[in-house]
């Protein structure tokens, strides 16, 4: 189903599933799918946790964007 073009739907592109993937592997992220046939499909989508300080860098830095706009 990750496999560009392919498609069940008569206007689909066969794109959209593709794109996810290669999105979710450049962030070192993984996706899940279990199917009950004739049921339902189920996408999990699962992302390695950033380091602590980066998340807190991140923090750091938007509040510096928010406490010191730039004047021009």
């Amino acid at each position: 189903i990750f496999q560009t073009f392919f498609t069940t739907k008569s206007s689909g592109t066969g794109l959209g599933l593709p794109i996810v993937n290669q999105i979710v592997e450049a962030h070192d992220g993984r996706i899940d799918v279990k199917t009950e046939a004739n049921r339902e499909t189920v996408f999990s989508l699962s992302f390695p946790a950033a380091p602590e300080e980066m998340v807190n860098q991140t923090a750091s830095d938007d509040v510096k964007k928010e406490t010191h706009p730039a004047h021009g």
